[in-house]
């Protein structure tokens, strides 16, 4: 289960591995951790991901719910 959005982002494998997947900077990526906030826009981006490594729960629901704190 992802519990916050920096969580997610450590479960894709860090932002560097994220910003190479998603061609975004690794700074952006970062600031998206360290925000606690990513981008809905790169959200279907982030799900395809998870599905290519097999990551288990990573859904539009789940990265709702990191957003909210809940």
């Amino acid at each position: 289960m992802i519990t916050s959005p920096a969580h997610a982002i450590e479960l894709l494998g860090g932002s560097r591995a994220v910003a190479g997947r998603i061609s975004r900077p690794l700074t952006t990526v970062s600031s998206w951790a360290s925000r606690q906030s990513i981008p809905v826009d790169v959200w279907a981006l982030l799900i395809e991901f998870a599905c290519e490594k097999g990551v288990d729960g990573f859904d539009y629901e789940t990265l709702t719910r990191a957003h909210a704190g809940a």
